[in-house]
């Protein structure tokens, strides 16, 4: 797969480094920069936008946080920052990853792998379609279901419920098999028994998720890991908490 990629930060040098890294990598293509996060919006919402873009965070006058808000669905998102923590915040922006600065070409390679790894895996039933079909408890019943309503899903035994505001459907599934069906930006592994919707939870405290039905599910020490790498990338914080 020949991956079209895009890069967009307000410091050239850094532009030359990863732009350098593409070129230097098998199955990916440049197609173009700009430092000027207003100027790349054309870009990235034309008819025919780079597969992935290269966004920086900390931009003056749009931010890259505002930047893939705008673009969602356009474009793969991969930020690039300097700060490796960015505060609590709302999880509305998917990006598949984040390259730390300074970066090196084994953490680029580490990232690209990643990103082919999701694009190639997603699945169209929950991504494209916005729906899935489900066997329900009555032979020859499948039950329609809103990906987008999903709040989380908890296996047990041989089954798993789906957790919908105010409903809960059985059906005979396992987690990895409605993982592969769901779309890979907007849920995540949390812990062995749980997948939850990134874009329905409310909080996070300590070892748990709140989720927007007041729900706390835990965060597996075994998943924890990978949960706060997919959830960085859209926090925010304050210059000013660096300062106290």
């Amino acid at each position: 797969m020949n991956l079209t990629t895009y890069i967009v930060d307000d410091e050239s040098h850094a532009i030359d480094i990863i732009a350098d890294y593409i070129n230097r990598t098998p199955g990916l293509s440049f197609s173009g920069s700009s430092t000027d996060p207003v100027a790349a919006l054309d870009i990235l919402t034309s008819d025919h936008p780079p597969g992935l873009t290269f966004l920086d965070i900390d931009m003056p006058g749009v931010s890259g946080l505002e930047l893939a808000n705008m673009v969602a669905g356009k474009t793969a998102v991969v930020f690039i920052t300097s700060y490796r923590e960015f505060g609590p915040e709302a999880f509305q922006v998917n990006a598949i990853d984040y390259l730390l600065k300074p970066i090196s070409y084994a953490a680029f390679l580490k990232c690209i792998h990643k990103v082919q790894e999701r694009l190639s895996t997603a699945a169209p039933s929950g991504k494209e379609t916005g729906f899935i079909f489900v066997k329900g408890d009555l032979k020859g019943k499948y039950i329609r279901i809103i990906v987008s309503d999903i709040l989380y899903i908890q296996s047990s035994l041989h089954y798993v419920d789906i957790f919908l505001p105010g409903e809960k459907i059985t059906t005979y599934l396992t987690l990895s098999e409605l993982e592969e069906k769901l779309s890979v930006t907007d849920f995540c592994r949390v812990h062995r028994s749980f997948i939850v919707n990134l874009k329905r939870i409310k909080a996070i405290e300590q070892s748990q998720i709140r989720l927007e039905n007041k729900e706390l599910i835990p965060i597996g020490r075994g998943y924890r890991e990978e949960f706060f790498r997919r959830i960085n990338p859209t926090f925010l914080v304050s210059q000013k908490d660096n300062e106290d």
